[in-house]
């Protein structure tokens, strides 16, 4: 995950140079700033593998189906926290990062357009541990590539050649690349879930 990361910050840096080094410098600081949220969250998603895991063998369907409820419900703490805190203080935020006021007020609308896609991400990357810790790499390895790179690129670039759009555009990939693959992801898991509760039999 964190190659795609990588990959991904490399082709939207290269996307907004276009614009300035200024708008380049407002997605450094996001990715500072968002670790935040996500380092707890991702310490959360890698203690549930295990426990999802134990209760998908033994055939826990009732306590694996509690476990994955009880996730959600931490990771809305997390994901709502951070969606208020960059709608109400983005500038606040920032100002730890740069000193560059321009910076700061064109960031200020980068910040609150990528944080709408934190909850969704949150609900994928809940996905992702659970496919995980069952075995299911294939369906694991669609998801974290639809969000971390696929569908923010093809956005970015459809936007910024294509259809000649603002840098904001590639902010808004980001929250878009979640968003969408929420969607997918979430067909993925309705059409699966018989293979997720399936019952075991006792030995």
């Amino acid at each position: 995950m964190s190659a795609l990361v990588s990959f991904l910050t490399l082709v939207l840096n290269l996307l907004l140079k276009r614009y300035g080094d200024d708008y380049v410098q407002i997605l450094g600081v996001y990715f500072k700033l968002q670790t935040f949220i996500y380092m707890p969250l991702n310490g959360m998603i890698q203690g549930l593998r295990p426990i999802f895991g134990y209760f998908y063998g033994k055939g826990e369907n009732d306590r694996l189906k509690d476990s994955i409820k009880k996730s959600i419900y931490l990771m809305l703490i997390f994901t709502i926290l951070g969606l208020i805190l960059f709608m109400l203080i983005p500038s606040i935020l920032m100002r730890p990062f740069t000193k560059n006021e321009l910076v700061i007020k064109e960031g200020i609308k980068a910040l609150r357009i990528i944080s709408i896609g934190f909850i969704p991400s949150g609900f994928s990357l809940i996905i992702v541990s659970l496919y995980e810790s069952i075995g299911s790499g294939i369906r694991s390895l669609i998801i974290s590539l639809l969000r971390g790179f696929i569908i923010p690129v093809l956005y970015s670039l459809v936007c910024v050649y294509a259809l000649k759009m603002s840098e904001y555009s590639i902010y808004l990939s980001i929250a878009i690349g979640e968003i969408a693959t929420l969607f997918v992801a979430g067909i993925i898991y309705f059409t699966s879930r018989k293979i997720i509760f399936i019952k075991k039999s006792l030995v």
